[in-house]
């Protein structure tokens, strides 16, 4: 079988219903973004877009501690991932 068989595409709907459904807490702490995203993305790389300006929508802090609801950061990485950050 051609190896671009053995490759499913995933929408970004279904990416996010993938991450959403796999974390069970209703917020992601940054430092658990390793976790979230299944070892693809660092905590460091989100914290370098939002040093940016580019924030996830619903951003809270505990203390120095930063986390975020966790749909909307499923959406926020999901527009990045499938190249829609320029909206």
């Amino acid at each position: 079988m051609p190896r671009d068989q053995l490759i499913t595409k995933m929408t970004e709907s279904e990416f996010v219903k993938t991450l959403e459904s796999s974390w069970k807490a209703p917020f992601v702490a940054r430092r658990e973004t390793w976790a979230f995203t299944g070892g693809c993305i660092a905590p460091r790389t989100v914290s370098n877009r939002e040093s940016t300006g580019d924030k996830v929508p619903g951003r809270i802090t505990f203390g120095r501690q930063v986390a975020y609801p966790t749909k909307p950061y499923a959406i926020w990485l999901a527009e990045r991932f499938f190249g829609k950050d320029e909206a």
